[in-house]
């Protein structure tokens, strides 16, 4: 008595729970130095792609909310932080500070 619409309603919920969440990507960084990715999906903010050639780096805070990634230039010892930040809104933000030297 159900048969069709019962079987179109389970591959509906189905194929809803085996889609990847939605993944948004927020870039931050020095054109031709380095930049950081971020990625925010289901609410979570982490740090994704770094392209950094001539620079290490060191996650030095992930909470889900926020992260904050020190570079450090292996040639000039230039240090740069970067940040990324979910907002009340939950909107990812950015900040990109270039340290002093001898700062870090």
């Amino acid at each position: 008595y159900l048969g069709n619409s019962t079987s179109t309603a389970f591959v509906a919920v189905s194929d809803a729970l085996k889609k990847e969440p939605e993944t948004t990507h927020t870039t931050v960084g020095i054109e031709g130095e380095l930049e950081a990715t971020f990625e925010l999906a289901d609410g979570k903010l982490s740090l994704g792609t770094v392209d950094a050639d001539g620079w290490k780096y060191k996650v030095k805070k992930d909470t889900g909310h926020r992260v904050v990634v020190k570079f450090t230039n292996t040639e000039t010892k230039k240090v740069v932080t970067v940040s990324g930040w979910l907002n009340n809104k939950d909107e990812v933000k950015t900040r990109f500070k270039v340290n002093p030297p001898g700062k870090s």
